[in-house]
């Protein structure tokens, strides 16, 4: 696309009309009455939390038939499966399942470190 003088003045509305904008939802949004036809949205921490654990979970569980449809499809094939692809499939899940459980507030389970192997007391040999 050439630069022109037209071209500059349509490109020098658009710009002046988005920063007139995004002022406008500034003071709003500062004022605290930003209209339902604005495009700030006011959403509480909960129900943003509660969609994005959602959609997590279902894409979750498109991963989970995913898998299955390779694992079936290399046993019908005469075991012939995709390792490459079982492994990008699995650690997909794998990071959902880490998303899945910051959101959903879960620790993750105690780390057991192995401690001092017991000493057997023998006791006096008579």
């Amino acid at each position: 696309m050439k630069f022109t003088t037209e071209n500059a003045r349509i490109f020098a509305e658009r710009g002046n009309a988005a920063r007139a904008e995004k002022r406008r939802v500034a003071a709003a949004t500062r004022e605290g009455h930003a209209g339902a036809s604005d495009p700030v949205i006011a959403v509480s921490g909960e129900s943003y939390r509660a969609r994005k654990l959602a959609r997590v979970r279902a894409q979750w569980d498109r991963l989970d038939g995913v898998l299955d449809s390779l694992i079936d499809r290399g046993s019908q094939e005469g075991g012939e499966l995709n390792p490459q692809a079982i492994d990008r499939v699995t650690g997909a899940i794998g990071r959902l399942e880490e998303v899945e459980r910051r959101l959903s507030d879960r620790s993750t389970p105690p780390s057991i470190r192995a401690g001092a192997p017991r000493r057997q007391h023998l006791g006096l040999m008579e």
